[in-house]
Parts: structure tokens; C-alpha cells; sequence
């Protein structure tokens, strides 16, 4: 997926030259495209790609900001 490809590049290439900080800025599309009872927002909640019908938008943040978190080792998904 080039969304997530991307993503791994540009943070592979981060660590490569030593950079000390990389700001990813998202999206309400990864968190805000799964069927939710309640709006209210928090760590744990991500868009789930499986969803049926589910748009290339939402799809491609979703999968790319995972791909970061995992990348980074940093997990927020409150268990």
C-alpha cells in the first residue's frame, strides 16, 4: 500500500541520518471509520481496515499510521 510504504520510508530514512524527532500528522480517518456506539475518542481506537466498504482514504491512514506506531515501537492502544 503506498500510503503505508511511504510512511516506513520516510522513517527508515529519519533513523538513517540520526534525526532526533519525526511529527506525523494524521488524520481523523485513522481513528473515526469503525462502527462506534459512543463518539467519544481515545488511544485506543483505530479505524479498522477490514471494514466493509470502507474508503481508500480512511483505509490508506489507517494502515499508515499503524505502520508508524509499530515502526516506533510505541504502542497507545489502551488494552
Amino acid at each position: 500500500m503506498p500510503a503505508r510504504d511511504g510512511t516506513l520510508r520516510l522513517l527508515r530514512a529519519a533513523r538513517d541520518a540520526s534525526v532526533s524527532r519525526v511529527v506525523l500528522t494524521s488524520s481523523f480517518a485513522a481513528i473515526g471509520y469503525s462502527p462506534k456506539p459512543v463518539r467519544d475518542y481515545d488511544e485506543s481506537d483505530w479505524t479498522d481496515p477490514a471494514t466493509p466498504g470502507l474508503a481508500a482514504y480512511p483505509l490508506s491512514k489507517a494502515v499508515a499510521e499503524r505502520a508508524a506506531w509499530d515502526f516506533s515501537g510505541v504502542h497507545r492502544t489502551v488494552a
